[in-house]
């Protein structure tokens, strides 16, 4: 049984993604979602003060992520660009007033990802 963690912004993600992952490995596979919300306080965090692709950053840092390799065969980690411009996101999708290449917003959202986990 070939297992994954999903870290994704919503449901419809995962769902694509559960879908996507049906179609190549077949019914034999497990899934668990991460980060998972601990109580209402973490709820209410979610709500008011974060976005979801916040949350996910913010997990990506947290002490409890480095275990998530040693238990599941892969982490899929999947964060929307929309908001790249938003300060704290820090991946702006324009420059000069031209849209970036998506080489580029991949490899910067890859080391923004990278850098949250150090």
């Amino acid at each position: 049984m070939v297992n994954f963690a999903l870290m994704t912004e919503g449901e419809t993600d995962r769902a694509v993604l559960k879908n996507i992952l049906y179609g190549l490995y077949g019914s034999d596979i497990e899934f668990t979602i991460l980060p998972k919300l601990l109580d209402a306080t973490d709820s209410s965090i979610l709500k008011s003060k974060f976005s979801n692709w916040e949350l996910l950053l913010q997990y990506c840092h947290d002490e409890d992520f480095e275990d998530v390799f040693s238990l599941w065969n892969y982490v899929i980690i999947y964060i929307d660009t929309d908001t790249g411009d938003h300060p704290n996101y820090g991946v702006p999708l324009t420059y000069e007033g031209k849209d970036r290449p998506i080489e580029e917003l991949v490899n910067d959202v890859r080391k923004l990802i990278i850098s949250k986990t150090n």
